[in-house]
């Protein structure tokens, strides 16, 4: 549709249209209850996505890759390493991590965090991996990751 013969507005009526509508806004403004006190605002928590992004960059890997159906050694050990992070310093269910690594069963998951168990106690790495992970855990607001440490 092409519009022809536009005029533009005259600047006195646009002063005297915003002139009004600022006059009804002040008329029906809603004044600010002073007894009210201030809402908290406080940060998202931090999700199981979150860490396998970690985890991901941690170990050099694709997220992809990580939820996928592989069974390599590797993968195993990033997952096992979101699932003991995941649980202990974020208090997520079995459920829900199996659910974002790729739809596993709950029962795959307490493999894995059976498996990261014996991890830390016997792989420096894997144990410096988790630690990490925590530590981005509590920089982030995570309050359990603090209490995982205790």
């Amino acid at each position: 549709m092409i519009v022809r013969n536009y005029q533009r507005p005259d600047p006195a009526l646009i002063a005297l249209i915003g002139h009004s509508i600022a006059k009804l806004a002040d008329r029906h403004a809603v004044p600010i209850a002073p007894e009210l006190d201030p809402i908290e605002i406080t940060a998202p928590p931090i999700g199981i996505s979150a860490v396998i992004g970690w985890t991901s960059f941690e170990m050099g890997l694709h997220v992809s890759a990580i939820t996928g159906i592989s069974r390599e050694a590797r993968l195993v050990r990033a997952r096992a390493a979101i699932a003991w992070v995941s649980t202990v310093g974020l208090g997520r269910s079995l459920n829900q991590i199996g659910v974002l690594l790729g739809d596993r069963h709950h029962t795959t998951i307490l493999s894995l965090l059976r498996k990261a168990e014996s991890m830390r106690g016997r792989d420096p790495a894997f144990a410096l991996l988790t630690t990490r992970l925590l530590d981005r855990i509590e920089q982030a607001g995570g309050l359990q990751a603090r209490e995982a440490r205790a």
